[in-house]
């Protein structure tokens, strides 16, 4: 509910117009006190944004795992294209890959914090990113990102920014060219399992 106290909402697309927890209550009480509500879309919404094209899909592999409910964002501007995945697992990548969509994007934001979950190889393979980002928090205490992640991002051999290490990551497009600005530049190298910068 954060971002609505600093913009008012003119569309909303969620997976779910119902959770059980007092964060997801608090962002719907705070969406519907400015006139709007939650739309669930069945499969697939494109709209224009601006000169982008956004695709919002809806994937769903198991009804009760939140995670694997989840909507997935594409957005495409020009030559580039930036991918967000939420927290979905293998199963779902798996699934949103089958139905078709185009995949491929520039930059993916990493699902699932780079839990071992997720980040199959088959989806990597399938979006073939140039940057990928993952946000983390610092020392959490749910490991992630796991080394097998991070190895599977050192394989296919793109750039990999870390909100643990960068801090804010900021990617801009003109259409042709993407610009990556970190908050801070990490002390070691952020392909390296295990080690994190001093």
């Amino acid at each position: 509910s954060g971002a609505l106290q600093f913009a008012t909402v003119g569309t909303c697309y969620g997976s779910s117009d119902t959770r059980d927890t007092t964060a997801f209550n608090n962002f719907k009480k705070k969406l519907e006190g400015q006139g709007g509500s939650i739309i669930v879309p069945k499969d697939t919404v494109l709209f224009s944004l601006g000169e982008a094209r956004v695709t919002v899909t809806h994937v769903t592999t198991d009804l009760d795992d939140p995670n694997e409910d989840e909507l997935i964002v594409r957005i495409v501007y020009g030559e580039t294209s930036f991918l967000f995945t939420g927290d979905i697992g293998a199963d779902t990548e798996r699934a949103y890959i089958e139905s078709g969509i185009e995949v491929e994007s520039t930059v993916l934001k990493v699902p699932h914090h780079g839990s071992n979950t997720s980040s199959s190889y088959l989806f990597l393979r399938e979006v073939n990113p140039s940057i990928a980002v993952i946000s983390v928090g610092r020392n959490n205490d749910y490991g992630h990102p796991t080394k097998e992640v991070l190895s599977r991002y050192r394989d296919l051999g793109c750039e990999l920014y870390r909100t643990d290490f960068h801090g804010d990551v900021t990617i801009t497009s003109d259409g042709i060219h993407l610009e990556v600005i970190t908050e801070k530049t990490p002390l070691r190298d952020v392909y390296t399992p295990g080690r994190t910068p001093t």
